[in-house]
């Protein structure tokens, strides 16, 4: 059990907090840690613990005791411990993030309070015409949203260029993530401005990724950008914190997520410079000039125990084998083992290397789910929450142009101490019955008015969604060349074109004949080709009526397809040839209809979806 607030508020506040901490003899059990987290639902897989962390039995009975403390005699622990008490837990979190000095480390409720903190200096840097009009912030796309509004609201309205830096998802290594980042800051100064500030995410929030911010201080210091904010709203507990490493200006973490602490507590580290003390509190209270440590401590009357509760803490995590870092280990190896079990299981992958995640991990739903929006994650969380009893984030990823039935939904799963395997295979098996039932879980996401998988629908929704006629006019093209362009597409010099309307119920022998009627072409030589949507290097041949259908299931969103008619040459006349050379000719084309096949599945969604917008 945690000690009591009396323990921890000894009067000296230049009492020496070791950086090597006092793990406990006696590690804790499993049985333990279930009593710990006994107040989660038992009914939920709580895989989720990036958004709103966990505390603890033992810290919220801590939480408690300083919270009647204060009721019993407000004056007295105002007056004489709650300055103390701060100090305390300031003292601990600069031990635990390297930093120079105490002074460094302010304790606020949570990151955005401290964005909002360091962007509100910014804005005064424009107003005051410290800045030029025009000067850039530069932040990354995948900015919390928050901390985007708070741009919006204190940088742009001063008239600061804000860029966002685009990144890609899944990500493949941080190349991608510093070659964007460079390519900002070159705009950021472009025609004579100058970066003011710099804002990096240390671990984005979703998509979820680990972002290499010692790379990207370092390059910001090279381009001679002002000041740089870290936003590590998930960065304390979760990956490696070390101000002298990373070398930002500004640091913020909050302890609510992945250091145990009850909500809502963040500390905002400011490196020791001049232009520190034009940093403030966004409450003004009487203390307004004493620097923002001391401001930060006396904003009201308010409930300061989530700030008092952090010595309590650091007991709490001590008692896990390796402490903190034995945690940060145990939980990235795990999420990443179940991130994998669950790609695996599901057929999809991950939205980034292992190396590029620490206590959270972003899976490839399955295409066929229908996850074609925002508003199909939210619902999606919704249905896995009340019919699966799941808690897990849903990410959609908009289509790339020219992609085919990629994956657009990813799910965030996170793993913590009080997390079993048995809740990952919970989400698993959920996600499993949503695709194998293709009834109405399958088709939630789109409400019916979407585009659905016909793989997941029963028998019934195929016929009646095969029902619904797709009409598209087949530009039809023969009697001309293919070339291959510097970029490897195809292009094609026609003669003769005609057109023709057809549908999905349309047979291919009945497409061939007027083809035939069309170009006065052969009907047994005949072949029909065509491009997928995006794609200009892969001709895709249609041999049947299956062939046929798909051609215009892949359209459904085109008014036109191009068809590209040709007469196949006829076989050559062995009979005459010595039986080495037709072996070899043999063998010739069998190698060719392999490629062919080879080439036509790489260019194929693996999964077929149809538009059933018109019907329900």
């Amino acid at each position: 059990m945690a000690s009591s607030p009396d323990h921890h508020i000894n009067g000296d506040t230049k009492t020496h907090i070791s950086k090597k901490p006092k793990l406990s003899p006696n590690f804790i059990t499993a049985a333990e840690i279930a009593a710990e987290f006994s107040h989660h639902d038992p009914n939920v897989a709580r895989i989720n613990n990036g958004s709103f962390g966990s505390c603890p039995a033992s810290l919220i009975e801590a939480q408690r005791r300083w919270q009647l403390k204060n009721l019993a005699q407000p004056d007295h622990f105002y007056v004489n411990e709650l300055k103390k008490g701060i100090h305390r837990s300031r003292t601990i979190i600069k031990e635990l993030i390297n930093a120079d000095h105490v002074d460094e480390v302010s304790l606020v409720d949570n990151a955005t309070t401290a964005a909002a903190i360091v962007l509100q200096q910014t804005a005064w840097g424009f107003s005051e015409s410290k800045f030029g009009k025009g000067d850039a912030v530069v932040m990354l796309h995948y900015a919390y949203g928050a901390v985007k509004k708070s741009i919006e609201a204190y940088v742009t309205r001063a008239g600061g260029y804000v860029i966002e830096v685009p990144l890609p998802f899944p990500l493949k290594s941080n190349d991608e993530i510093i070659s964007e980042f460079k390519k900002a800051l070159v705009i950021g100064k472009a025609n004579g401005r100058r970066v003011r500030l710099a804002v990096i995410d240390h671990i984005t929030s979703m998509p979820c990724v680990v972002i290499p911010v010692e790379e990207l201080v370092k390059i910001c210091r090279e381009e001679d950008v002002d000041q740089i904010f870290v936003d590590a709203a998930h960065g304390i507990g979760c990956t490696a914190v070390d101000m002298k490493r990373i070398g930002a200006d500004y640091y913020t973490s909050n302890l609510h997520k992945w250091f145990f602490c009850p909500p809502s507590i963040a500390f905002l580290y400011c490196r020791k410079s001049p232009k520190c003390p034009e940093l403030h509190h966004p409450v003004v209270s009487h203390e307004y000039g004493n620097g923002l440590a001391i401001e930060s401590a006396s904003v009201g009357n308010r409930d300061y125990s989530p700030q008092l509760v952090v010595p309590s803490v650091l007991e709490f995590i001590n008692r896990f084998e390796g402490g903190i870092e034995g945690i940060k280990k145990r939980n990235h190896e795990t999420v990443v083992e179940m991130g994998q079990m669950l790609a695996n299981a599901w057929g999809t992958h991950l939205g980034c290397p292992s190396e590029m995640c620490a206590s959270m991990i972003m899976i490839g739903l399955p295409a066929c789910l229908g996850i074609l929006s925002e508003k199909d994650t939210e619902e999606l969380r919704i249905h896995l929450r009340e019919k699966f009893g799941v808690e897990v984030p849903i990410y959609f990823r908009p289509p790339k142009n020219g992609e085919v039935e990629s994956i657009n939904g990813y799910c965030r799963i996170s793993h913590q101490v009080y997390n079993k395997v048995d809740d990952y295979y919970k989400f698993r098996d959920a996600i499993n019955q949503l695709v194998s039932e293709g009834t109405e879980e399958a088709l939630l996401m789109n409400n019916i008015h979407g585009y659905i998988c016909i793989a997941c629908m029963p028998q019934q929704l195929q016929m009646v969604s095969i029902m619904e006629v797709k009409r598209v006019i087949a530009i039809c093209q023969s009697g001309g060349e293919f070339f291959t362009e510097k970029d490897g597409t195809l292009s094609y010099r026609g003669k003769d074109a005609h057109a023709i309307d057809i549908d999905d119920q349309m047979k291919f022998d009945e497409f061939k004949l007027e083809v035939t009627e069309m170009f006065g072409c052969s009907y047994n030589n005949m072949v029909i080709k065509y491009f997928l949507p995006g794609n200009k290097k892969t001709l895709i041949t249609v041999s049947n009526d299956k062939d046929l259908q798909r051609m215009i299931k892949f359209h459904g969103d085109f008014a036109t397809i191009d068809i590209y008619v040709m007469e196949e040459v006829a076989p050559p006349d062995v009979s005459n040839m010595p039986p080495s050379r037709i072996a070899s000719d043999r063998a010739m084309a069998r190698a060719s209809s392999v490629l062919e096949a080879a080439q036509i599945d790489s260019g194929m969604c693996s999964r077929i979806c149809i538009a059933n917008r018109d019907i329900w």
